[in-house]
């Protein structure tokens, strides 16, 4: 049941990279082609981050802890200048 769990996330970054794929191909805006590019990137490092993480819990072992900790500060660093970008960009 914790594998279901786990891969979730994955699951929902595999279709985030799909849709803001398509939506930054499609696009002619730049303030949207860049959100969609950003939004690529922070799921691709979820998808690292998850899967070392949840390859680490299920061996047991201290491994491939640290590099997903970089990987989640990576991450959640991406995820917050999108909102502030997309944030001020709304605002204009």
């Amino acid at each position: 049941m914790r594998l279901v769990f786990e891969s979730l996330p994955i699951l929902a970054a595999m279709f985030a990279i799909v849709f803001a794929g398509r939506r930054a191909l499609i696009t002619k805006d730049t303030p949207t082609r860049i959100t969609s590019i950003l939004g690529i990137i922070c799921a691709a490092i979820m998808i690292a981050a998850q899967t070392s993480w949840a390859w680490t819990l299920s061996k047991d072992g201290l491994l491939g802890t640290d590099f997903a900790n970089m990987l989640w500060t990576v991450f959640n660093l991406l995820v917050m200048l999108t909102i502030i970008y997309a944030a001020l960009k709304a605002a204009k």
